[in-house]
């Protein structure tokens, strides 16, 4: 698309398309809003000039606007895959599918003492991201693989939660010298995986981290 064209497309295009969203000539569909309707029908104006351009055909502003329009009122996108896409506003304007929210309780309103039950419930998986854990995992075998016998074995009961009283009964030696034990472990440990070893262990995967923005921009968005 040629510099005329994309000034013509923000400078008059767009306001027409802004303001005729502004009225409702486009109801959004599902959770769409009116940015989201605004930026898709910039992207399909691009397109239409584009062609216009390539058949070396003039088009006015008002006409560009006019197409575009009527292309979001019948469910049409710019990533548009057809009215059987399940996940087209075609679709759902179609009746072919209905979105419900993952979030939307199960059951009957008038079950008591009956602990509320939704779809993100069934598809979440409520335990570790299987990477990080992999990842984790590898890197602990190369460092406890460093450790003699009886520091590796500290490592596991501590992990497993025996106190430093009964290791010191299990060794023969004081609290305190276990206590000096796992500093000088952890030390070790530190120096093979690196300062921010603890902090890896406890931080929120990324994939974890971005669906829990995502639902709380939603909730905000609804409030």
């Amino acid at each position: 698309m040629s510099p005329k064209a994309g000034d013509m497309l923000l400078r008059q295009v767009r306001p027409i398309i802004r303001a005729a969203l502004a009225r409702g000539a486009v109801r959004p569909v599902g959770i769409e809003d009116l940015q989201e309707l605004e930026a898709d029908a910039l992207a399909q104006a691009a397109q239409m000039l584009d062609s216009a351009e390539t058949a070396g055909k003039e088009v006015s502003p008002n006409s560009i606007a006019f197409y575009v329009l009527q292309s979001l009122r019948s469910g049409r996108r710019s990533c548009y895959a057809g009215r059987t896409d399940v996940m087209s506003p075609a679709a759902q304007l179609d009746g072919h599918v209905t979105v419900m929210s993952m979030d939307e309780p199960f059951g009957d309103e008038d079950d008591e003492g009956v602990e509320e039950f939704n779809l993100h419930m069934c598809l979440a998986a409520s335990g570790e991201d299987p990477a990080s854990q992999g990842s984790r995992e590898l890197d602990w075998d190369k460092a406890l693989a460093g450790l003699e016998h009886t520091d590796l074995d500290i490592v596991l009961a501590t992990a497993m939660g025996t106190p430093g009283l009964d290791l010191g009964l299990r060794y023969g030696v004081s609290p305190a010298r276990v206590s000096q034990r796992k500093r000088e472990i952890g030390c070790r440990l530190r120096e093979s995986l690196g300062d921010t070893v603890l902090a890896d262990c406890i931080r929120e995967s990324a994939w974890e981290g971005g669906m829990r923005a995502y639902r709380e921009k939603r909730a905000c968005r609804y409030a």
